[in-house]
């Protein structure tokens, strides 16, 4: 008799939607990585960008970039056209459609939401699930100890931070397993003249309340009050720009228009080209009062830019205090500006931030990463 050659099914990694957000560009990011490696990789996104956010011509044009970009790497994406609201069932109908369709070696889920509807569409199915934990903020936390830990093969977590929280929820190597983030650090590298004037902070980040820019508005305010009270001209400030679309953006506007910023804020909305942003720019923010490992700091130390960063999780694990960043208390306005403050007065700070960014760029690397969730796979 002769057998078939047995051909492994796809990695299938499942996200809510194509969008800018740090775990979707980590899913994305590693579906182009295995596909590189000569392993068969799929998408299974939730929603549709017209359909989660219609008329925001921004989150189109991300959906479009990255699905060209996804077939460029030979990245096969199918959508499972989740409507807003509870049309769970045709969900879950359409994930066990296609599971039996593709017959995956793993299914890899991301975000709370997410894992849950497609572990539930997956009962009675023998498909390994293997879960990215993206932050210390486990909203739902019977779920995760209830549910996910008896059903999920591995349980990642994107930082050493995140590998504490699993353990308080009774969930221990070898379900857990440390895998920390990485980037295409090639792509951010460039040389960096940190001698000019500082003319621009830059915050890539969603503009929703977790990232906190209400913050970084404050330091701003305090940062001119001061600038101007020893007698320096507020017109020698820098610009801060936000990368980043979210529900917070009208709030945002307001608030800046009532204290009186708006010359020096710049909010464009989503970009697909934020390695040319980062260039630009000579300080990197970041104000979130949770993360896991923020894929946007990581950008910003591989571009070498000086940082300044509260000390949400990951910080701690990412900057070394005072060689690479400057570290303030979260929530701290009065911190951030004096940071500001200091970096802007002091290129040479400026430039021992950057230079000593270079030890560390290279362990940020995505390949890393990459060969890490591989073992994983591989393993189960």
């Amino acid at each position: 008799m002769t057998r078939k050659k047995h051909t492994q099914g796809p990695i299938v990694q499942v996200i809510m939607r194509l969008y800018y957000g740090g775990a979707e560009i980590l899913a994305k990011n590693l579906a182009e990585q295995f596909a590189a490696a000569g392993r068969s990789a799929e998408l299974w996104i939730f929603y549709r960008a017209e359909v989660i956010s219609p008329g925001d011509e921004g989150v189109q044009q991300a959906e479009t970039t990255m699905l060209s970009e996804l077939e460029t790497a030979g990245v096969t994406c199918r959508f499972l056209d989740k409507k807003p609201g509870g049309d769970y069932l045709q969900v879950w109908r359409s994930i066990r459609r296609l599971t039996r369709k593709v017959r995956p070696s793993v299914v890899h889920v991301h975000l709370e939401e997410i894992s849950f509807h497609t572990t539930v569409a997956l009962t009675g199915m023998r498909v390994p699930l293997v879960q990215t934990i993206h932050s210390t903020l486990v909203r739902r936390p019977q779920l995760l100890r209830r549910y996910f830990k008896y059903r999920h093969k591995r349980m990642i977590a994107i930082s050493h931070d995140v590998m504490d929280v699993l353990a308080d929820h009774g969930i221990s190597e070898p379900q857990a397993v440390y895998i920390r983030n990485g980037i295409d650090t090639s792509r951010y590298m460039h040389e960096r003249d940190t001698s000019r004037p500082v003319r621009e902070i830059i915050s890539v980040a969603s503009l929703t309340p977790v990232k906190n820019h209400k913050l970084l508005v404050k330091a701003m305010a305090r940062l001119r009050d001061r600038w101007i009270a020893e007698g320096r001209s507020p017109e020698a400030l820098p610009k801060i720009r936000f990368v980043g679309e979210g529900v917070l953006r009208a709030e945002l506007e307001a608030m800046i228009s009532e204290l009186g910023l708006d010359r020096y804020f710049l909010l464009p909305g989503v970009s697909n080209r934020v390695y040319e942003d980062l260039k630009g720019a000579d300080v990197f923010a970041l104000a979130s009062d949770y993360e896991g490992i923020s894929i946007a700091l990581m950008e910003a130390m591989a571009s070498y830019l000086p940082i300044t960063v509260t000390n949400m999780t990951g910080a701690k694990e990412l900057i070394r205090r005072g060689q690479t960043g400057t570290v303030v208390a979260i929530g701290s306005d009065e911190e951030m500006a004096e940071a500001w403050h200091e970096l802007i007065l002091d290129a040479s700070l400026r430039q021992r931030y950057s230079e000593n960014l270079r030890a560390d760029v290279p362990g940020l690397d995505l390949s890393q990463t990459r060969d890490g969730y591989l073992q994983v796979y591989d393993g189960l």
